[in-house]
Formats: structure tokens, C-alpha cells, sequence
């Protein structure tokens, strides 16, 4: 299970994973008794930097399911973002759509 590296600012947590190439990974789990509402902001890069992609990621409860929008997305990395419900919690997947391994970074902010 992923671990959360860091707070910044005391309500925004950092994590950092790798994920290779043509596969998929969960990079954040979430007790869902503990939000309504979270941001994300997620950067996804190659190795040498030469491709990346951010993205802005809001997942919202709403009657037992998850909602999501994602905003202000840059870069031309090819990657899927997935919200889930496993169990009692969230979970947040990167699929990597490229050959090539990426590092993905992460910042998450509980809204409420």
C-alpha cells in the first residue's frame, strides 16, 4: 500500500512513485470516512523529462459512488487517471499508456 511521504502546509500530503511502462499502479488510498471532497495534483514524467503531463484532479462522494473532474491538464504523456471504491476505501490508479516507465508525484488536499 502506498505511503504518504510528506505534509505541506499541514492539510496538503506528497507521495512519489514510479510505474513502468504499459502497466498500472495505485499511488494513494483514502479512508472513505474521512473526505467528501479531495484534490489532487498529479505530475506524471519520463525519466530524461523530455515528455510530461499534469493534470488537477477533484473526487467527490456523492450517494455511495465517486465523482470526479479533472482540470487544467498538460503534456502529452499518455496516461489514465482511475478513482475506485475498494472496499471502505478509495483508491487512486495511474495507467501508464507508454512504453517507458514514468515517475508520477502527487500532492492531495482533504476539502472535507
Amino acid at each position: 500500500m502506498p505511503q504518504i511521504s510528506s505534509a505541506i502546509g499541514g492539510a496538503w500530503l506528497k507521495g512519489k512513485r514510479n510505474i513502468l511502462g504499459s502497466s498500472s499502479l495505485v499511488i494513494d488510498t483514502k479512508a472513505l470516512t474521512s473526505f467528501t471532497s479531495l484534490d489532487y495534483v498529479i505530475t506524471a514524467r519520463k525519466d530524461d523529462k523530455t515528455e510530461i503531463r499534469s493534470l488537477y484532479l477533484r473526487v467527490v462522494q456523492e450517494g455511495g459512488s465517486l465523482k470526479s473532474s479533472v482540470h487544467g491538464k498538460l503534456g502529452t504523456l499518455k496516461m489514465q487517471v482511475n478513482e475506485a471504491i475498494a472496499g471502505s476505501n478509495l483508491e487512486l490508479t495511474i495507467v501508464n499508456q507508454e512504453t517507458y516507465d514514468i515517475e508520477v508525484t502527487f500532492a492531495r488536499l482533504i476539502l472535507g
